[in-house]
């Protein structure tokens, strides 16, 4: 789903093929391996372990910028002249502190999915495909979950610090662009909340 490669008058040699799950005979005739499609699965479900554990780094990165921030940066003087810290308004934290908590849970989601992925692998080895259906659940949930909670997490980030915020040197706005493609990677958010 990243791309497409098309060829006009080349042959590619037989024994340079992927042909794990599929072959061309020398006639040119496409047949099935006896491979069973559900272990191709597997892959799928590392790939997306992955992106939900990616998902707790990326938003504990910018959760730390945005704190860090917020205690150093001072506004607004109070009855004797101290400024106050940014940190100390409850709307700063009210935005900011369950971000910081969704991060810690993305990290021991991610952990989970790790065991889930082990656990599913040696399912497949024996041939038991029996949880298929709720790993690709739950993988699928938390991949749209996640990559879609860090992604607006980001930019919320972004937005607490203010104008600094857009400073190439807070590293948000680079995060934010690096991250946003993982809503759409591995399948597209919309598309996998509709299989869940």
């Amino acid at each position: 789903d990243n791309g497409v490669l098309r060829f006009d008058h080349v042959r590619i040699p037989r024994d340079q093929m992927l042909m794990r799950v599929l072959q061309v005979t020398r006639e040119g005739k496409v047949v099935q391996s006896n491979i069973p499609r559900q272990l191709i699965y597997g892959t799928m479900v590392f790939v997306r372990q992955t992106i939900v554990y990616d998902a707790s780094r990326a938003l504990s990165k910018a959760v730390c910028i945005a704190t860090r921030y917020s205690a150093v940066r001072r506004q607004f003087g109070n009855q004797n002249g101290c400024e106050i810290q940014v940190i100390d308004y409850k709307t700063q934290q009210s935005r900011l502190f369950p971000l910081l908590a969704s991060a810690y849970a993305f990290r021991i989601v991610g952990d989970w999915l790790k065991w889930l992925y082990r656990d599913v692998t040696e399912r497949l080895q024996a041939n038991d495909f029996s949880t298929l259906p709720e790993v690709h659940a739950c993988t699928a949930g938390l991949k749209s979950l996640t990559t879609s909670v860090t992604a607006d997490g980001i930019e919320e980030c972004r937005k607490l610090c203010g104008g600094h915020g857009y400073l190439c040197s807070s590293g948000l706005p680079e995060l934010f662009a690096v991250y946003v493609p993982a809503c759409t990677y591995e399948g597209d958010n919309v598309v996998l909340l509709l299989q869940v």
